[in-house]
């Protein structure tokens, strides 16, 4: 029977508990759940570490998909909001449990964030046949995949910690996700078919013809942004990554890391600097054009606005309530 695309008309999920964890490869222990990452509000994981080459094919992707294998959608099941729930293929219903954000890494992997979860596909461990579950995001290699374009236009999807694939279990409803030995099979190749508002590109950022900058071309996760004159360099060009809540993500093009909050924190003054990208609400950044074709920029988790502390090279970048003050006022060039 075909399930309602709305939470309030799923299927029981106390019906499906036996399954959602942990499904066809049994009950996991607690012992190895607790080796998947967790972090608090207060804590910020540290960025990801540098690992092998990607696999050649790996293509370029942002924003939010629907990830299909036998006609199948990967999702959450039931629009669970818990960490260690297994994830199942289901009929495309189009609802936003079925619906992933491709969150990009500086080594060319992505962490695979579901739109209503906000959770991140990871597997329990990196043995054969292990569950992939969902838990929050916080990067590293237990949490980063590797897309593979093959020559039939479908897409391997392997775990940079396992290096194993992304296998459901049949093309049948509720199928268990988890990973396996790559071996071709059809339930091995994934087709990726876009979700949410489209990519919208590679922009500059200015006030006051000051451009926001990763200063120096950093590549250190927690350097400081700033504002200074602009060279037309890649430190000064942010990918827009669109979120299907109307938010972007801010990708510097030298760093490949997210324009962020420093801490997470909601204070009035507090740094915006670069962090691995995770798709935390620090991270996340709602565009309001003025009358004037400006736009405000305010970060979704405190509502503050981002703000250059001055017209001069090299000021420091902050989040700030709004006071209407030119230097609160962006360009998207």
């Amino acid at each position: 029977m075909k399930r309602s695309t709305s939470p309030s008309t799923s299927p029981s999920r106390a019906r499906r508990q036996a399954r959602l964890w942990l499904g066809a490869v049994g009950v996991a222990t607690a012992a190895t759940l607790a080796t998947i990452p967790t972090a608090s509000a207060a804590t910020r994981p540290a960025p990801s570490v540098a690992h092998p080459a990607t696999t050649p094919g790996s293509p370029n992707l942002s924003g939010a998909y629907t990830l299909s294998t036998g006609g199948q959608a990967l999702e959450d099941p039931d629009w669970s909001f818990s960490g260690g729930v297994q994830l199942d293929t289901y009929a495309l219903t189009g609802g936003n449990n079925q619906q992933w954000v491709l969150l990009p890494q500086t080594d060319g992997s992505y962490l695979i964030m579901n739109w209503s979860s906000s959770m991140c596909a990871v597997p329990v461990s990196t043995a054969s046949g292990a569950a992939v579950v969902q838990t929050q995001c916080v990067g590293g290699a237990a949490q980063e995949w590797v897309f593979a374009q093959q020559v039939t236009g479908s897409y391997t999807i392997t775990s940079m910690s396992s290096g194993q694939v992304l296998t459901t279990a049949s093309s049948s409803n509720f199928a268990a996700v988890t990973q396996q030995v790559n071996t071709g099979a059809p339930l091995q190749q994934w087709l990726i078919k876009p979700a949410g508002p489209a990519v919208s590109g590679s922009h500059s950022l200015t006030t006051g013809g000051k451009a926001l900058e990763d200063p120096n071309s950093s590549s250190a996760a927690g350097t400081a942004l700033d504002t200074s004159s602009t060279n037309g360099g890649a430190n000064q060009s942010w990918q827009f990554l669109p979120l299907p809540d109307g938010s972007d993500l801010l990708v510097n093009n030298a760093s490949g890391l997210c324009a962020d909050v420093s801490g997470g924190t909601s204070n009035q003054g507090a740094t915006v600097d670069q962090w691995a990208c995770v798709g935390s609400t620090n991270q996340r950044w709602s565009f309001s054009q003025l009358a004037s074709g400006l736009y405000n920029i305010s970060s979704a988790r405190s509502g503050l606005l981002l703000t250059t502390a001055s017209g001069a090279d090299g000021s420091l970048v902050t989040q700030q309530g709004n006071r209407s003050l030119a230097t609160q006022q962006w360009t998207i060039g």
